[in-house]
């Protein structure tokens, strides 16, 4: 249970974070931002490249545990934990700070048995931490300076907001075995399935979903759902996939459209937030 207690210290310390900051739209578009980050970098290199294992002890099939281990570090952990630093104010404060605790954490899950490293060096990780700090915190300032809709942010808010609603989605198709990728390019069957799965959930209803989400709201789920229906009919007809009754096109549709749903409930709810702090001015 020690991811789960990490994941709800973390969701603690980012809930703290929200009720003290006057920015409450810039720091949840900061989150979402880390939460879109890490899950790319987990598809490539848990899913894709295969540089480490998750053990969470949360089901007894692995590749259920291993999607709980991703789930809980990406969604509640490590973005969690990022806003919560980001309220030291400080750019290098967050950075050193946060790269030590997760350097930290992970030498301490991997003496755990929790963590396992197949291939990640254990200098990447303070390596890369700094870097990834940086680009938060820089988007973050961006988000109160300029508003969640100034210039390029907006556009990264929104596709955050896409990228992680289809990405879990994606990863639970993934341990449910509802639909096969049919291409043939990594090494292994489940490198070939992470690949696939990476470009034809995560990638292909982030373009559509970005094309819909420009449109008027109320004709925005339709227009998905209709979207994903004719895609995953082209798909399956070139050959790229295929489904696990009673998993079917239709569904599958349907499933993408709620995570297109649920990224519109998002961007309202932030938009709404900037509005009561800056007022009518800033929602455009």
């Amino acid at each position: 249970m020690y991811y789960v207690l990490m994941a709800l210290l973390a969701a603690v310390g980012a809930g703290i974070a929200y009720c003290r900051t006057q920015h409450k739209a810039a720091l949840v578009a900061a989150y979402f931002l880390s939460m879109a980050g890490v899950m790319v970098a987990d598809w490539v290199a848990w899913g894709m490249l295969r540089l480490y294992e998750y053990h969470p002890s949360l089901s007894a099939s692995p590749l259920v545990d291993a999607v709980w281990g991703e789930l809980l570090g990406d969604i509640l952990f490590v973005p969690g934990t990022t806003v919560a630093l980001l309220a030291l104010g400080s750019l290098a404060a967050t950075a050193v700070l946060g790269t030590i605790l997760f350097t930290v954490m992970e030498q301490l899950f991997i003496g755990a048995g929790l963590f396992t490293l197949t291939g990640w060096p254990v200098w990447a990780t303070p390596a890369a931490f700094p870097l990834y700090f940086w680009v938060v915190w820089r988007y973050h300032r961006a988000a109160v300076t300029t508003g969640v809709q100034g210039r390029w942010v907006g556009l990264v808010l929104r596709g955050a907001l896409l990228f992680c609603t289809s990405a879990t989605i994606a990863l639970w198709l993934r341990a449910a075995q509802g639909t096969t990728v049919n291409i043939h390019v990594m090494p292994t069957q489940m490198q070939n399935q992470s690949l696939g799965r990476f470009l034809l959930y995560v990638l292909l209803p982030a373009v559509v979903g970005q094309w819909v989400m420009a449109g008027p709201r109320h004709s925005r789920l339709l227009a998905a759902t209709l979207g994903f229906v004719l895609a995953n009919y082209a798909l399956r007809a070139l050959g790229l996939q295929s489904f696990t009754p009673p998993w079917n096109e239709v569904v599958d549709a349907l499933s993408q459209g709620l995570g297109v749903g649920v990224a519109c409930v998002l961007e309202y709810w932030i938009l709404r937030l900037e509005q009561t702090e800056r007022g009518p001015a800033f929602i455009r």
